[in-house]
């Protein structure tokens, strides 16, 4: 018989494993905007009215900013992780390839909200400091500076923010934790992206997406 240590799994990140969490999405929410924000600034110079003069279906346009974002979201956040576990030695997330679904489910919910902020921005100038203020407030709800507790009704709610939804689904991966155990963080993620898609879509703006 051979005896080797062992503990428990708590899925609770390191320190370090926290703060790396925290920092990638927090600068998620900045990085997905670069795609969808363009929007506003196209529409201000008139890039966007040529753009749908062309025999091309209107959808395509927030279809093509937001998977743009999307792509550029997953990756940036794939490469600040990657270098947060390679940097800190008590950093360790896991399975690759199930953080890697977890990042993409983040990213996604992350890209929704831009579509709000385009919804209710006038100008580019606006949008810019409306997602930032957005990054900020979500990113300190989120634990991306300090541990926010997650009991009672106010820490449930705030579980909801994506930043938040991260660093708990890394905790899990962490853990040992499988695509099956993230299952009810992604169904999070995907209600959450939905409700801001529709928002977007229905919410009284300033102006139509495209």
């Amino acid at each position: 018989m051979v005896w080797t240590p062992g503990r428990t799994a708590d899925e609770q990140l390191s320190p370090g494993g926290s703060i790396v969490a925290g920092q990638a999405g927090f600068f998620l929410l900045f990085t997905v905007g670069f795609g969808v924000l363009g929007i506003v600034v196209e529409r201000e110079w008139g890039t966007l009215a040529r753009v749908l003069s062309t025999p091309i279906p209107r959808w395509w346009v927030p279809l093509s900013k937001g998977l743009s974002s999307w792509v550029l979201g997953v990756v940036a956040t794939l490469a600040l992780l990657t270098a947060g576990s390679l940097l800190l030695d008590d950093v360790d997330l896991g399975s690759p390839p199930v953080v890697a679904v977890l990042v993409a489910a983040v990213v996604a919910a992350a890209t929704s909200i831009s579509f709000v902020v385009v919804r209710v921005a006038g100008t580019a100038e606006q949008a810019g400091i409306a997602q930032t203020i957005v990054a900020i407030t979500l990113g300190m709800s989120g634990g991306a500076f300090f541990r926010v507790p997650s009991t009672g009704t106010l820490g449930q709610l705030l579980q909801l923010n994506p930043v938040a939804a991260l660093g708990r689904g890394l905790g899990i991966t962490a853990g040992g934790g499988g695509v099956t155990a993230l299952g009810p963080t992604l169904l999070t993620l995907l209600v959450f992206t939905v409700v801001m898609l529709l928002l977007a879509r229905v919410l009284p703006g300033r102006r139509e997406l495209v």
